[in-house]
């Protein structure tokens, strides 16, 4: 019986989303906690790249701790790709395992899969990301990305997979119990026919009062991004998000 590619798309999405759900289930030996969140931000940035047309985004998650150092969740965001197409949603699940390597290291890896069901596109925006997280005293992180099928429109053939590679540097620094300072760099590149690569950052502050917490960054992006990601790159924009924990 052969699988039409309309029938794979939403194969793929159901195992993938079904796949999280059976760990956030799974195990019922294990010391395991949950939590949730409901947010808006005015503009989704992800490496300086907005998923949102430069528009409030909203966003939601719910995620679980299974002990043994492994998590697990999924996350929801309304996003616009380019300007020419539709308001979309953008879904994803990840599978984490976390362990401190030292006294005052803390490590991470996750795998995340990001599909795009309502996209005119299809799966041809879907794609997968293997990250990996190292922390100083919980304050500095070094955090590196690899994805084997990221999107990128190359013209004239259109939406193509290519591989990504991402580095970054992050920091938080608490002026008080509610106030941080946060901030970080980093440098991407996305291969493909004109591979290139281009350098973001972001800083600014958070305020938490309660299960509410207030941020505001200023995000840039250098004029490389442009020829990767035309308008969607950030360039210099000041966003502003609002999450409620739960």
């Amino acid at each position: 019986m052969q699988v039409s590619p309309v029938n794979f798309y939403w194969l793929r999405c159901a195992m993938t989303l079904s796949s999280v759900f059976a760990l956030l289930i799974a195990a019922p030996t294990m010391a395991m906690s949950f939590g949730a969140s409901i947010g808006i931000t005015s503009d989704y940035l992800v490496r300086g790249i907005s998923r949102s047309n430069h528009n409030p985004s909203l966003q939601a998650d719910v995620h679980a701790s299974l002990g043994q150092g492994f998590d697990a969740g999924l996350f929801a965001a309304s996003v616009q790709i380019a300007p020419n197409q539709q308001h979309n949603t953008e879904l994803s699940g990840f599978v984490g395992f976390a362990r401190d390597i030292a006294d005052a290291w803390h490590s991470r890896i996750a795998i995340n899969h990001y599909s795009y069901p309502w996209n005119a596109a299809g799966s041809q925006y879907d794609y997968d990301e293997l990250d990996l997280d190292v922390t100083y005293q919980q304050w500095l992180t070094l955090s590196a990305m690899y994805s084997p099928n990221t999107p990128r429109y190359l013209p004239p053939w259109g939406i193509s997979s290519v591989t990504a590679t991402a580095i970054e540097v992050s920091a938080q620094a608490p002026l008080s119990r509610e106030f941080f300072l946060i901030g970080g760099v980093g440098y991407a590149h996305v291969a493909g026919r004109f591979a290139d690569g281009y350098t973001y950052w972001s800083g600014g502050g958070q305020y938490s009062l309660g299960k509410l917490s207030f941020s505001l960054q200023y995000i840039g992006s250098a004029g490389a991004a442009t020829q990767l990601y035309y308008d969607s790159a950030a360039h210099s924009r000041v966003v502003g998000t609002v999450i409620w924990h739960f």
